[in-house]
């Protein structure tokens, strides 16, 4: 009972109570939340303050007409193809060109989760939440605030 007590601060924290755990969460995503993250990205003005979506490549030439071009690149990213953007302050330059997949992603919510605890609920997401998920996934790390 001695080490018990002896364990705890006066205060009931353990003594030592700088040491973290790492756990792991399983998050399922679907197709409707992959949408929601780009379409706020692309049309709400989540990224466009810094990235323009590259539409000069190859797979945007089968895009049917009247699709808008952030429900065709979640149709490219699910179909596993890339999505390419570029720096909106540059010229499109393949040196200034970022490909997104669906993995990089899936990658970029993961790290919000991690980083960004306290703004990952992907059913309540604003443009902040799409542009955080999208750096993350472009680049690991918050580039442009």
């Amino acid at each position: 009972m001695n080490d018990y007590k002896n364990f705890f601060d006066e205060f009931g924290s353990a003594k030592g109570g700088l040491e973290t755990f790492e756990i792991n969460v399983i998050v399922k995503i679907n197709a409707e939340q992959i949408d929601n993250i780009i379409s706020l990205a692309l049309d709400s003005g989540g990224i466009t303050y810094w990235a323009g979506l590259n539409t000069k490549t190859d797979e945007w030439k089968e895009k049917p007409k009247g699709i808008y071009y952030s429900s065709y690149a979640t149709y490219l990213l699910l179909t596993g193809q890339a999505v390419t953007f570029y720096d909106e302050e540059g010229e499109i330059d393949e040196e200034e060109e970022w490909a997104l997949t669906l993995p990089k992603l899936l990658d970029g919510i993961r790290l919000n989760y991690n980083n960004r605890p306290f703004d990952c609920d992907l059913e309540n997401m604003d443009v902040e939440t799409a542009d955080c998920i999208i750096q993350y996934a472009l680049f690991g790390e918050i580039v442009f605030s």
